[in-house]
Order: structure tokens, then sequence, then C-alpha cells
């Protein structure tokens, strides 16, 4: 299994490098049709810490996504990642009434955080920021549901639309609230939506929210508990840099978790981008995380790129008065088709 995994990649990446631009393939007729596309990142990291230090080369994603045209206003959307095994990440049909009124229904990203929203073939973090990984519960740092990463989705419904010619994006989502590929495990569903305004070229500025009722293990108990997770962002675009910075806040109950992450872009020319971003976590269980990224990628392509990254991390722990400093490097090759 491992075997023939390992051979489906590695063929993917094969006829990705191939391919001059980050394309996409389109069958069907020209009314109704599939549109395919896949992507991979592979490479290697290192972390050096005090105590130990450790080194691999790794598979993180293998994204094959497909997209049904059914009519000119009802569409279907698939979306897998086999880097470890298969793990269904979006599935949902919509039907686009107008640009002011779409309704979706089926598995998809919850309207929470900025960069959340991003594909992670067009994040220029190699990691992600911890703050949304831990806000979002995206991998094995999730506060909410332990061992269970929810990469920032949920099942339900969402109404969406442009108003104003552009100016204003909105969301209004109804969800399960228990996370990716899960059905609910109570009778509360959470409730959420964002607004964002878009004042002037290259400049957005976003408001999210989620809130409801959820099952979680406290100290081995199966607890209700509230669950609030908002944000706000601002982010700019140009042809010379991009600019973004994000406030990202979770209420478990009384527990009150926050952060804020700023990430700048700098195009150095069509092919060259400097990377770089500061962030900070402060949990409520009095550990504090400070994380700061430097880095640069080559872009052969749309989505093609090679990325290498140093990223400095360091944790303190109040209640021992502890205080643990991680340095790691990586280096990641990004294909797609």
């Amino acid at each position: 299994m491992q075997l023939k995994k390992f051979l489906l990649i590695s063929l993917l990446m094969f006829l990705a490098v191939l391919t001059p631009v980050s394309a996409q393939y389109y069958l069907g007729s020209e009314e109704r049709g599939v549109t395919l596309g896949a992507y991979a990142q592979a490479g290697f990291g290192a972390e050096f810490k005090e105590t130990s230090n450790i080194n691999s080369f790794y598979l993180r994603r293998a994204v094959v996504h497909a997209k049904a045209h059914i009519t000119d206003k009802w569409t279907a959307m698939a979306v897998a990642d086999f880097a470890k095994g298969f793990t269904l990440l979006d599935l949902y049909a919509q039907y686009s009434f107008a640009p002011q009124l779409n309704v979706r229904l089926g598995q998809f990203k919850n309207p929470v955080g900025w960069e959340n929203q991003f594909n992670p073939a067009t994040n220029e973090l190699v990691e992600g920021s911890i703050l949304t990984n831990y806000v979002l519960g995206n991998g094995p740092i999730c506060p909410f549901f332990s061992g269970h990463s929810t990469t920032g989705r949920d099942i339900g419904l969402e109404v969406s639309g442009a108003l104003f010619n552009g100016l204003l994006d909105y969301r209004l989502d109804v969800l399960n609230g228990n996370g990716i590929n899960q059905v609910d495990n109570n009778t509360h569903k959470s409730f959420g939506g964002s607004l964002t305004l878009h004042p002037l070229e290259g400049l957005s500025l976003n408001g999210s929210a989620l809130y409801g009722r959820i099952n979680m293990d406290v100290a081995g108990v199966n607890t209700r508990v509230e669950r609030l997770q908002w944000g706000a962002a601002a982010a700019y675009t140009s042809d010379m840099f991009d600019l973004r910075a994000e406030g990202l806040f979770l209420h478990l109950d009384s527990d009150k978790d926050k952060g804020y992450n700023v990430t700048g872009v700098a195009h150095f020319s069509d092919r060259v981008d400097g990377v770089a971003a500061f962030e900070q976590l402060f949990q409520a269980k009095d550990i504090n995380i400070l994380s700061a990224v430097g880095g640069v990628q080559y872009n052969f392509s749309k989505r093609c790129r090679l990325q290498a990254q140093y990223i400095f991390t360091q944790t303190k722990n109040k209640v021992v008065d502890a205080t643990d400093d991680a340095h790691r490097v990586v280096a990641q090759l990004q294909v797609s088709f």
C-alpha cells in the first residue's frame, strides 16, 4: 500500500514538473464538464533544540481536486488528500442564483480567519500560522478535539455573495461544529459568518465569527462547552509586495486564547519572492508562543515553486517558569497541474 501511494505521488510530481504552466484540465462540453487538477508538496525539515535535534524528509500533501459544472448555475466540488492515506477535504454542491446569492451544502472551510481560507498551494508559509492552526483546530495542537484535526472545515449549509458591485462579500453559515468528516455529536449547531470589505484596489478588511456548543474531552470526561472563534484581518496586495495582519480569538467557556500574526511578501521579480512573518499566541493556560519566519521562494509557474524558510519558535510556560527555543529550517518543493 505504501509503495502504491509513493508511486502515485511520484507520478503526479513528475507530470507536474513536465507541465510548463500551472494548468487545470477540463473534460466535457462547453456547457457541462469537469475541471481536474492536483498538487503535491514534499521537502526536508530539520529542527534544533537544546535537548534534541531531528531531521526528516516529508510528504506534506498530495491533493487531487475536481469541480463539476452541472449547469451554468450549479456546480459541485470534491477535494481529497492522499499524503497520509485518504482524507476527504471538501465535498459540496453549490447553486448560484446570482453573484449576490449563492447556496452551498456539504463539507467546506468554515468562515473564521483570513489565512484559514487560503489554499495551501498559495500560502507563502510552508507550515502555516501557529495561531491559525491552533484557533481553527488544524493539526495535533487542536485544543477542542484532542487528536482530531478539523483542517478548518465543517459540514453544513452556507449562503454567500458579493454586494454593491463587489464592494462587500458576505458569508452566513449553519454548521455541525464537529469538524471534518464527522457527524454532529449533539443537538446544537454552530452559527457564524464573515464580512469582507474592499474599499480600495488591493485592500481587504475582514471580520468573522463562529459560535456554538460542542462536546469535548475535559480531564477524561465528555463535556459540553460553549465555543466562540472570531477574528479580524486586513490584507493588501500589489505588484511590489503583499502584507496581511490578523488577530484571532478562541473562547472555550471561561478559557480565552488570543493572538496575532503579520506576514509580508516582497516580489523581487516575477519568479522570486521574499517572505517574512511574525506571530504570538497567548493561551489561557499561561503558555505563550512566539514565532518568526524568514525565507525565499522561487516560482517556476503560478503554483509550482521551491520554498526555503527558517523558523524560530519560543514557547514560554509561565506555570513552571520554563522557556523552550526551537530553530527549524525547511525546504519544500510544490508541483501542480
